[in-house]
């Protein structure tokens, strides 16, 4: 039997990084007993998967009872979580004061009280830097106990009353954010369900949302100032208002880069802000800023303190597919070239790591940046690591489209051989596939009559003057015009209408 594919284990072990999994060994050997051994061969056999396989666990493993496997991976998961914490203990101030918390507790079980208040005073100190709410209310409650207990003084008795008010004011903070974060849930609710069409009449509900009284003043504190400014610019980005999403999101990115401490501390936030900063740039053709924040992400992608997780890079990556997209819109292939050479390296050992359909995103865009350029080989390069690697539902869009580009690529090369062999191929996959796009089916129908009969130049014209028609009375329905957003097929068709480069299309488009 072959054991699922998700299997929690399997997930987790291939989510290690090198050095997290040297020192999981190392911990699980640190006593050197015998049981700890099995669980490190365990972790090996599994490690070595590309798909998880039970039967082949049980095979190498050799276990006397192998009704005990079950047991085995949920002990060797647990132990793999343990060794992430302690190994990670301090690398993040959330883990800091967690920590913190729990030795303060085994301080107070000890009696030792004057040791827990000094510890509590250390972490309140940090908790109240990095605005970490949820942890200064655990903090205070155990500074309050420990108060109660060694009150000696009158002094003492006025700091105990402060605890108090500390911990109804950071209570009052920690519901006001749960306010916020629900109301920032509500703005993205109808994308996260399909657009605004999904909403119809109702789209007035959105308008009560950003009414709210509790958004009527900017708060002080900077979580509740970034949840603040997060909410507007959400609902200008579902309004598809991109002057005013501008405005709100340049408040929030300038708030977050004036607290670089939090940044450091909790990058997706600051890279989510950042990418709808870049998305609003180039919907309103600011191309000053965009001069100046396409560096500042190329230094974050190699800088360290970023690159050191895939969680960090994973936001980056929003904002680097972004900002291709800025160099393809505009026809600036040669510097989206550069832009894709200063990155490549560095997500070159992330992309294993990156969701399947993030990763094809940035592959489409970089097989479009070199077909701009006219570098069909590195072109095709990218087109077929999405060919080569496609394997599961929800990234038929991404294979689709690479598919395209590809006939687009063939038919520039004047290629009519490999791509009578990949129209057929295409043709089958549409008809396994169930696809009903008739914009796909439009630019197949016209590569596959390209290839059974050469044109003159005045017929291959008059095709392709056939086709935009065709194509533009296609698009007028939303659900047909998905199919160019990853490729302007279109600028394309004129460009060889107008017997010009893909680039001067683009280029004239942009300028408009």
């Amino acid at each position: 039997m072959s054991g699922k594919a998700s299997d929690d284990v399997f997930t987790l072990i291939q989510s290690l990084s090198m050095s997290e999994k040297r020192y999981f060994k190392a911990f699980a050997l640190m006593g050197n007993v015998k049981s700890d051994t099995i669980y490190v061969r365990l972790f090996d056999i599994i490690e070595a998967q590309k798909e998880y396989n039970e039967t082949k666990v049980l095979e190498k493993l050799k276990l006397d009872q192998p009704q005990q496997l079950s047991n085995q991976k949920k002990y060797l998961g647990e132990l793999i979580l343990e060794s992430l914490r302690i190994y990670h203990a301090g690398r993040s101030v959330d883990a800091q004061l967690w920590a913190m918390v729990t030795e303060i507790e085994l301080l107070y079980r000890r009696r030792l009280l004057k040791l827990c208040l000094k510890q509590c005073k250390k972490a309140k100190e940090l908790a109240m830097k990095y605005e970490k709410n949820f942890q200064l209310a655990v903090i205070l409650y155990w500074e309050e106990r420990n108060m109660g207990e060694i009150i000696s003084q009158e002094k003492m008795e006025a700091e105990h009353d402060q605890i108090f008010l500390d911990s109804i004011a950071n209570a009052k903070k920690i519901l006001r954010i749960a306010e916020l974060r629900s109301l920032h849930h509500q703005i993205l609710k109808p994308s996260r369900l399909g657009g605004l069409s999904r909403w119809g009449k109702n789209i007035s509900h959105l308008h009560k949302i950003i009414q709210n009284p509790i958004l009527k003043t900017e708060p002080d504190s900077y979580r509740e100032r970034s949840m603040y400014h997060s909410i507007f610019t959400a609902y200008y980005v579902v309004q598809g208002d991109w002057k005013q999403c501008y405005v709100s999101a340049k408040k929030l990115v300038t708030l977050m880069e004036e607290n670089p401490h939090q940044i450091a501390e909790e990058t997706r936030p600051y890279t989510s802000a950042l990418n709808v900063f870049i998305l609003s740039c180039i919907y309103t053709h600011n191309e000053k800023e965009l001069a100046l924040v396409a560096p500042k992400v190329v230094g974050m992608v190699n800088d360290p303190l970023y690159n050191r997780n895939n969680n960090s890079m994973y936001g980056l990556l929003f904002c680097c597919n972004s900002i291709l997209h800025y160099f393809m819109h505009s026809g600036e292939f040669e510097r989206g070239a550069e832009f894709c050479e200063s990155i490549q390296k560095t997500f070159d050992k992330h992309f294993e790591n990156i969701n399947k359909g993030t990763r094809f995103s940035v592959y489409l865009s970089f097989a479009t940046i070199y077909f701009g350029l006219g570098d069909y080989k590195r072109s095709l390069q990218w087109i077929n690591k999405i060919l080569s690697t496609f394997s599961s539902a929800g990234q038929e869009d991404y294979h689709m489209s690479a598919r395209l580009l590809s006939f687009i690529v063939h038919y520039e090369k004047d290629d009519d051989n490999d791509l009578e062999r990949f129209v057929k191929s295409t043709q089958r996959y549409l008809i396994s596939n169930n696809r009903e796009s008739k914009i796909e089916s439009a630019i197949i129908d016209f590569i596959r009559k390209k290839i059974a009969k050469k044109k003159s130049e005045k017929e291959t014209r008059a095709a392709f003057e056939e086709l935009k028609i065709t194509i533009e009375e296609l698009s007028k329905d939303p659900i047909e015009k998905v199919s160019l957003l990853t490729f302007d097929f279109l600028a394309w068709i004129d460009a060889q209408i107008r017997k010009k480069t893909f680039a001067e299309v683009m280029r004239e488009k942009w300028r408009g």
